[in-house]
């Protein structure tokens, strides 16, 4: 006999009731599939490999090379908390909350639908350096696309989260760099920011931009809206659990 569940990471608060504040922003990385048998427990996360656990007794586990138990499978109705895990291994202690497979895997697709449009943006800015390249080497006469404010603004925007993920390589080596007010965090806040607002001007002029014909230039013009509308609703996602506008340091 075994049953199935997805979880989340979660952040209890002093009651030990369910928050996500300031889990938010690692909820969608750290969704994990969760399989139970008679004796055997499996993690597979999105990120990294599975872990594969051994019952201890009907709800405490352990890794087969672990000599105690370090999961535990906990439903805490006192204390309004969901049915999840606890658990404690060699690093920092995590809660997962078991959450419904609408909820993680339409999350799932919205965060790699976002990236994907990212990446488009970016591309879509090389390429457009690129022709304005060869415009003017050629001394040829250049075609405006109805769209090409919108790219620009969503390569604008991609930069900005670019720059976030840069900047928060360089400054995870030292936790000064992001815990006072430097260079890469006070970088970091803006750049947050900058995305908000690039974010929410960019699906503003898509969607104000008037259809035209031809079959590309229509293509373009609402691949640019799919584009920046995702961006406002990572842009809200972000803000609501603390990416956008949070300072890093007190």
């Amino acid at each position: 006999m075994g049953c199935t569940c997805i979880a989340r990471p979660t952040l209890p608060d002093s009651r030990g009731r369910d928050t996500t504040e300031v889990s938010k922003t690692e909820r969608i990385p750290g969704i994990a599939h969760v399989t139970f048998t008679d004796s055997t427990m499996r993690v597979d996360p999105m990120l990294g490999d599975a872990i594969r656990y051994v019952a201890v007794d009907s709800v405490r586990f352990r890794q087969p090379d672990e000599p105690e138990a370090t999961l535990v499978f906990v439903r805490d109705d006192a204390n309004e908390r969901s049915q999840g895990i606890e658990s404690m291994g060699a690093g920092l202690g995590q809660s997962m909350a078991r959450v419904s497979a609408v909820d993680a895997l339409g999350s799932l697709w919205l965060a790699a639908l976002w990236v994907a449009g990212l990446v488009l943006s970016l591309v879509a800015m090389m390429f457009g350096a690129l022709r304005w390249v060869v415009r003017r080497l050629r001394r040829t006469p250049a075609s405006v696309s109805v769209s090409r404010t919108a790219w620009r603004v969503a390569a604008c925007a991609a930069a900005f989260v670019a720059m976030q993920a840069l900047l928060l390589s360089i400054g995870s080596e030292d936790i000064q760099a992001l815990g006072t007010r430097t260079a890469i965090s006070a970088s970091l806040w803006a750049a947050g920011i900058l995305f908000g607002l690039g974010a929410l001007i960019g699906a503003a002029i898509t969607w104000q931009t008037p259809a035209v014909p031809g079959r590309w230039a229509r293509v373009s013009l609402w691949t640019v809206r799919v584009v920046t509308s995702l961006n406002v609703v990572a842009a809200t996602y972000l803000t609501l659990g603390g990416g956008i506008g949070w300072r890093t340091w007190v």
